[in-house]
């Protein structure tokens, strides 16, 4: 978090053109996350840990794009061995900026998928579920194609399914997620 300030005065003093998000186009982005979760109907401390983000979207002009995202995270476990949270997104992209900002901030509203497993001798656990994710962010161009990346995604979850081993169990818990993104993103 030290760093974000300096980077963020250093790109608005660089004298580059922004992307012009007007035109329609794909975009790939390639981000480090941090992720915590939690069950909300338990006195469950959240569990925490890092992974890697992927997305592909396509602006149909300068406000409205839409994109597939997946993450992957290794959690520590405050109890046990450390497992895999997983999300999958698929959503909408609203974003701000004149035509020439260096920085362009977005919103986001996604349907996302949601998938715990973790390895166990006595048989895997596996948590899925469903649920809307919300994200605010901004892009932070160095060329005209080229921007770092920096958002947040929330997310609010209901969990289905709890698999142990062979035995599977329908259920419909509430949990909720959340995902710190800084990466690159290049719009081709």
């Amino acid at each position: 978090m030290k760093y974000l300030i300096p980077v963020v005065l250093l790109m608005a003093t660089v004298n580059v053109n922004g992307q012009d998000s007007t035109q329609a186009g794909v975009y790939l982005s390639f981000s480090l996350q941090g992720t915590a979760w939690t069950l909300d109907d338990y006195d469950y401390d959240a569990e925490s840990g890092s992974g890697i983000k992927l997305e592909i979207g396509y602006n149909i002009n300068s406000r409205l794009g839409f994109f597939i995202g997946f993450d992957g995270s290794e959690i520590n476990a405050d109890i046990g061995e450390n497992y895999a949270l997983g999300h999958f997104d698929l959503g909408v992209t609203g974003r701000l900026g004149k035509k020439d900002s260096k920085m362009k901030p977005f919103g986001k509203l996604s349907f996302l998928g949601f998938s715990v497993l973790q390895d166990n001798p006595g048989g895997d656990i596996e948590f899925l579920g469903s649920g809307i994710g919300i994200g605010l962010g901004s892009d932070f161009f160095i060329s005209d194609q080229l921007a770092i990346n920096l958002g947040y995604t929330i997310g609010a979850i209901t969990i289905d399914e709890v698999s142990i081993g062979n035995f599977t169990e329908n259920v419909e818990e509430n949990a909720s997620s959340g995902r710190f993104n800084l990466g690159l993103i290049y719009y081709f």
